[in-house]
């Protein structure tokens, strides 16, 4: 009978309320340069977005393999957890954490050095990839541990984020569903869309 209670206080507990996975190709014009996999479990009390991307770049000037895993777990409608980890060409970029204590957000960067953020965060970039932002105007980007402003454009359903130094993401969905980010740089555009 003992066994039995627990097992039935683990699954009402831990059980699974939903899953979802997307898989993107990322594009540099029309040469595909690597893979992005995108993962959502949500649970009872809590939902844990994956998020993890490879690209391999090589051109007479400039030759790049990165690596990036992201970690986020929410809960309570705020976000408690997010880890992100970046490797280029075979050294570490970024390795930062970020946690959720006594009514602040804790920001543990690279270096050791420890920030914080006093707003409630509901929303994040990883969350991009299952979610339309209809209604979100900030938005945590998780390998910047910076909250930063997401609009609306004039084309209904796209969507611009602003990073730390002036970095552009455009978002397009298409019947709720994210269809396309444009990722514009100083000297690269990349666009990630749906595996086919």
């Amino acid at each position: 009978m003992g066994m039995l209670s627990l097992l039935l206080y683990l699954s009402l507990h831990f059980s699974s309320a939903g899953s979802a996975s997307k898989e993107y190709v990322i594009y540099k014009g029309d040469e595909v340069i690597g893979t992005i996999k995108a993962s959502e479990n949500r649970l009872k009390d809590s939902t844990h977005y994956k998020v993890t991307s490879s690209v391999t770049y090589h051109s007479l000037l400039y030759n790049m393999e990165r690596e990036t895993i992201t970690n986020v777990s929410f809960g309570g409608g705020k976000m408690a957890t997010s880890k992100a980890y970046i490797e280029k060409n075979g050294a570490v970029e970024e390795n930062c954490h970020t946690l959720y204590k006594g009514g602040n957000y804790y920001c543990v960067a690279t270096n050791g050095d420890i920030t914080q953020i006093t707003e409630k965060i509901g929303w994040c970039t990883s969350m991009l990839y299952f979610k339309e932002p209809t209604n979100a105007s900030r938005i945590f980007a998780e390998a910047y541990q910076a909250v930063c402003p997401i609009k609306k454009t004039a084309t209904p359903h796209v969507y611009e984020l602003t990073l730390p130094g002036n970095k552009k993401n455009e978002y397009v969905y298409k019947n709720g569903q994210l269809a396309e980010v444009k990722v514009h740089r100083t000297l690269v555009n990349l666009s990630f869309k749906p595996k086919p």
